[in-house]
């Protein structure tokens, strides 16, 4: 079976904001406002942007397990705070 789909422009959904509807579209007097455009190359540039910032991972992780010393964390809690220190998190 072949799966059939149809496009269905953001503004035609009702569901958006007026500036969500123009940042999608990349209205120009929206532009001073993001560094990113809404496209996959826009994406790929935020994330490699995103990798050329400092991250305190190692602070935010200290704090968070002093701070939930007292508690007892299930092991879903514990893997999710270790993630912390993972670059990819």
């Amino acid at each position: 079976m072949e799966a059939q789909y149809s496009y269905l422009p953001i503004e035609s959904t009702g569901f958006f904001s007026k500036i969500a509807v123009e940042y999608v579209q990349q209205h120009e007097g929206l532009s001073p406002f993001y560094q990113h455009s809404v496209s996959i190359e826009g994406i790929q540039a935020a994330i490699q942007a995103r990798q050329q910032t400092i991250n305190h991972r190692q602070l935010l992780y200290d704090v968070l397990v002093e701070q939930s010393a007292g508690l007892s964390l299930t092991t879903l809690q514990q893997n999710n705070l270790q993630a912390i220190l993972s670059e990819n998190t």
